[in-house]
């Protein structure tokens, strides 16, 4: 239940609002939660959530607006993933994105969600599911257009077909699909870069960053970052690599 979600995200002490990414909508700091007198109010700010009630906590709340304990990792769901051929339009998404390839050679997990209605990307550790990346097949519903589904941390990486040991560091999972016809391919899906994608990130020879144009700033510091363990070029790139077709990607570096 949310209530009980609630609770485990441990509340702060009364008077004190705390701040932190919204579980239901997963938007960016937009979750606010109080507690005052023992009751605990919540509410999301995003104009696309609904999320907002109280819960009553009988236990005393010691936690201190600097001493929160972890957030828990939500367990990955897969009742509502179903083969990626059972819905035609998330079908289309994949091949329209230049995703099929990988996906027809299972290279990649894809499925589709029939209760976000998203195209679904799994995410493996040790072949085993650790996580899933959801993107929504219709542009005009109001949600995120990306979801993480379980909070892992651990990438999406798409293996190559070729003896390549090179890593591209792209945008999100459909280019690194696209990509992924000639050198491995790592989606960023975010700003951030998490310790755990600089583990997987450091096992290849060679990393290549090829992000959007619109995210030049962010690819240079990247560079800056991963250049201290492997050697890393970047690509300024003049169209989305899940919209170029062979010979393109073959010639990015």
């Amino acid at each position: 239940m949310m209530q009980d979600l609630i609770l485990q995200l441990a509340p702060p002490p009364s008077d004190v609002a705390l701040r932190m990414d919204c579980p239901y909508c997963n938007h960016k700091n937009t979750l606010s939660i109080t507690n005052t007198n023992g009751t605990i109010f919540y509410h999301c700010f995003s104009a696309s959530c609904n999320l907002k009630g109280r819960v009553t906590d009988r236990k005393e709340l010691k936690f201190t607006k600097h001493e929160l304990p972890p957030r828990k990792t939500i367990p990955l769901d897969l009742r509502s993933f179903v083969p990626l051929g059972r819905n035609q339009k998330a079908l289309d998404m994949v091949i329209k994105r230049n995703s099929y390839e990988a996906y027809q050679h299972a290279r990649a997990d894809i499925r589709y969600d029939l209760r976000q209605d998203r195209v679904v990307f799994m995410v493996t550790k040790d072949k085993k599911f650790v996580d899933a990346v959801g993107r929504k097949l219709d542009d005009h519903d109001k949600r995120p257009k990306w979801f993480r589904y379980a909070r892992s941390k651990h990438p999406f990486v798409c293996k190559t077909k070729t003896k390549s040991d090179t890593a591209f560091l792209v945008e999100d999972c459909f280019s690194a699909c696209a990509v992924s016809q000639v050198h491995h391919g790592v989606a960023l899906m975010g700003t951030n870069l998490p310790n755990e994608y600089l583990t997987t990130l450091n096992s290849y020879s060679k990393i290549v960053v090829a992000l959007d144009r619109d995210a030049s700033k962010k690819a240079i510091e990247l560079t800056k970052q991963l250049r201290v363990s492997v050697p890393t070029t970047l690509v300024f790139l003049e169209k989305d690599i899940k919209n170029m077709n062979l010979t393109e990607i073959q010639e990015l570096i």
